[in-house]
């Protein structure tokens, strides 16, 4: 046979204590000061930002044209220099063109591609 029990939840039995309430005012408080902290830097970070996107907004074509004309300009200086000024080793970005030798000589081969399944047994 179950038994049912019931079970009154109605706080606590005596009032708040002086140290209670102290902690209680305390702690609301230190909420209300970071609350309004955070109202006063969001209120700031608009303040500041919304602005700048705006100037941004109004001239992001010539901000867009000043950016590409100042990356073709770099892509020129790389292209016309070759892999980098001569004496320093080019950097690990930069295409490594072929020039010519030293001798001012190229040398020209015909190769063929064989693939390991079409080697034969001796060149495995």
């Amino acid at each position: 046979m179950q038994t049912e029990r019931t079970i009154y939840i109605s706080g606590r039995s005596r009032g708040l204590g002086w140290k209670e309430k102290l902690q209680l005012a305390l702690l609301g408080l230190a909420g209300g000061a970071v609350l309004i902290a955070a109202f006063v830097f969001s209120l700031a970070l608009a303040l500041i930002l919304v602005p700048i996107g705006f100037v941004a907004w109004l001239f992001r074509r010539a901000l867009l044209r000043a950016a590409l004309r100042r990356m073709q300009a770099g892509i020129d200086a790389a292209a016309a220099g070759g892999a980098g000024a001569p004496g320093r080793p080019p950097r690990y970005d930069e295409p490594q063109r072929p020039g010519p030798a030293a001798g001012g000589v190229t040398i020209d081969a015909d190769y063929t591609v064989v693939e390991p399944r079409d080697r034969g047994p001796s060149q495995r």
